[in-house]
């Protein structure tokens, strides 16, 4: 988990990670210069959360998921469940992700409203969509081995997901999202920013954009960008 201030999100996410059904759960928290007692609260508060701290901040995202997963990949388990700060998952998240078997498998993120509550009712895991959800993912070690780290290029944030889920596409990699619901505060890091420096990282995304146009020809999320998925694996 990546984190940016917002300590009481953070926790929560957090939290719902340590009740993970499956057992035997530790979080690894990388703190990204928070300044709310986002460090002090994790440290203190749960004995099974490991937290590096980094002041300055690691410039991507991208960084901050590969100083994770460098490391967690190692150990016996071979896989990670990498989630943001502004989620709370159900229980069985992890058990139902792991159980499907692939090399990198998704939840879905739901943002309630108030015509519209969260459910957490799972649906048919036997049905998946090739859109992953970077909010929430498992991926094991051959799929990082095979694709390579996260492009930290891709500064601050934004297209770092896009990247690596036609890198995996390229490399044969069955990137999937299945239907496990988990809550998810969308933007809510982007949205705590002061003024100032919501424009600095957006003027960053909009950079990071123009380098992916350039590297693969079209924009997240268009026509051309779903085409790339249908291109055969170079």
């Amino acid at each position: 988990m990546v984190a940016h201030n917002l300590s009481h999100m953070t926790m929560k996410a957090v939290v719902s990670a340590l009740r993970q059904d499956i057992g035997d759960v530790r979080v690894f928290l990388v703190n990204q210069g928070s300044t709310d007692g986002l460090a002090q609260a994790a440290d203190a508060l749960y004995p099974d959360v490991v937290t590096t701290h980094h002041y300055p901040p690691l410039p991507s995202l991208a960084a901050a998921w590969n100083l994770g997963l460098s490391h967690l990949l190692e150990g016996d388990g071979g896989k990670v469940l990498v989630i943001n700060n502004d989620v709370e998952l159900i229980p069985e998240t992890y058990r139902l992700l792991l159980a499907d078997g692939g090399g990198f498998v998704t939840a879905v993120g739901v943002t309630p409203t108030a015509e519209k509550p969260f459910d957490p009712t799972v649906g048919d895991l036997s049905k998946s969509r090739p859109h992953p959800d970077f909010s929430c993912f498992l991926i094991r070690r051959w799929v990082y081995e095979k694709v390579g780290p996260f492009d930290e290029r891709y500064l601050t944030a934004f297209c770092e997901d896009a990247n690596y889920h036609i890198r995996m596409h390229r490399a044969g990699v069955d990137a999937k999202c299945i239907d496990i619901p988990f809550l998810h505060h969308a933007s809510a890091t982007i949205n705590s920013l002061p003024v100032w420096e919501k424009e600095r990282v957006m003027k960053q995304a909009n950079k990071n954009r123009a380098l992916f146009k350039r590297e693969y020809g079209c924009e997240v999320g268009s026509p051309q960008y779903y085409a790339l998925f249908s291109e055969g694996i170079k």
